[in-house]
């Protein structure tokens, strides 16, 4: 694949760099503090070409299923990589204000997004640790950076959004055994949305898990009628109420060849999105899994992985102590994309004030009236 979508809509010189040796390897936190699951959704499965993006809220895993090994062919044609971001090209993290909101609303309460310092997928912290540790597998990444108040949004940013599978892997089809849909209304992953402090940072979370191990806490779902559709008041993206907040624990799914070490993704997965467990297949030969998948949680895995990636968590914690810093010292309708192509150092771009943003114009005008309406509320008080 070209690598001419990291540059897309930025301007032809870097704004600045910013070096892996510049950021503190020491004092920074070890651990995640006030975690809190605040909502989660799926999507619904399509009926028609002319379909609009329904969210189904609060939505349901996929139930782990055990599988006793055997044999998988490779993965193969074409996965979907990005489905945010395939289905709301112009605003990929609509669907975390706009969940986060209506779960709100549920319970009586009102969100103010302006607590939060940060917005961002999980996967973004997991490239982000990977510079901080100082890894050059993977090759690339961006990020793009916006602010609306003083919360910055931290995007995705991939080269596509469905990709070919022309290298080794099982994933998908060992999630065809191990991870079974609970009703035929949803597609895709289940994604989660939690919070928590970072040391001294206030995040918001968004990450995909593959199923979760229910247990005797399997829901009961009646599929013979289809929950009715509504519309957000911002934006012309739709929802449906379904399902409960789910306390079982959350699972993500992955093979990795025997004899290889334990997948360096592992790690940061499970740290910065608070999942439970990681349950890998290990293969050998043509997709030979001679054991049943295992299962790992965060201490089993501090066990495989040390030492302890302490250091690279205090790098972290200042990389996005510094680019909260940066995004609030600059205008606010700045936009920036990060780029790490395996050197050393991020570079930093500025992005076209037209390009494509994280959020649409809809949310961004709720949450700019949200910065005013607060504002205005603090002023009172004071008075």
């Amino acid at each position: 694949m070209s690598c001419a979508w990291l540059f897309e809509n930025l301007r032809v010189e870097p704004y600045g760099t910013l070096p892996l040796s510049n950021l503190n390897a020491k004092g920074g936190p070890s651990k995640l503090k006030d975690f809190r699951q605040v909502s989660s959704y799926n999507w619904a499965k399509s009926e028609s070409d002319d379909h609009k993006p329904t969210m189904v809220i609060p939505g349901y895993p996929k139930e782990f299923v055990y599988w006793n090994g055997g044999h998988l062919p490779p993965d193969s044609g074409q996965m979907i990589y990005d489905l945010n971001h395939l289905l709301l090209p112009d605003g990929p993290m609509d669907p975390v204000f706009e969940a986060v909101k209506l779960t709100a609303q549920d319970a009586g309460q009102e969100v103010n997004f302006q607590e939060y310092d940060i917005i961002t997928d999980c996967i973004n912290l997991r490239k982000i640790f990977a510079f901080c540790k100082g890894e050059d597998e993977g090759g690339v990444f961006r990020v793009d950076l916006e602010r609306v108040g003083r919360m910055v949004i931290a995007n995705r940013v991939e080269g596509a959004d469905v990709i070919t599978i022309d290298f080794d892997s099982f994933d998908e089809n060992m999630k065809k055994q191990c991870a079974k849909p609970l009703t035929p209304i949803l597609d895709g992953p289940h994604y989660q949305i939690v919070s928590y402090k970072f040391g001294d940072i206030n995040m918001l979370v968004r990450f995909e898990t593959d199923c979760a191990n229910y247990g005797d806490q399997r829901p009961v779902i009646d599929d013979s009628k289809r929950p009715e559709v509504n519309t957000f008041s911002y934006g012309s993206l739709a929802y449906m109420k379904m399902g409960q907040p789910t306390s079982a624990p959350l699972i993500s799914l992955t093979t990795f060849p025997q004899r290889r070490g334990f997948p360096s993704f592992a790690w940061p997965l499970l740290f910065f999105s608070g999942m439970q467990n990681m349950v890998v297949g290990w293969w050998q030969g043509n997709g030979d899994f001679e054991k049943p998948p295992a299962s790992y949680n965060l201490q089993e895995i501090n066990k495989l992985v040390k030492p302890i990636p302490y250091v690279s968590l205090s790098k972290v914690h200042d990389f996005l102590n510094k680019m909260i810093k940066f995004m609030r010292s600059n205008k606010e309708d700045l936009k920036i994309g990060l780029l790490w192509k395996g050197n050393q150092f991020i570079e930093i771009y500025e992005k076209a004030s037209a390009a494509h943003s994280a959020i649409s114009e809809n949310v961004r005008q709720y949450l700019k009236n949200q910065v005013v309406r607060y504002a205005q509320t603090e002023e009172t008080k004071n008075k």
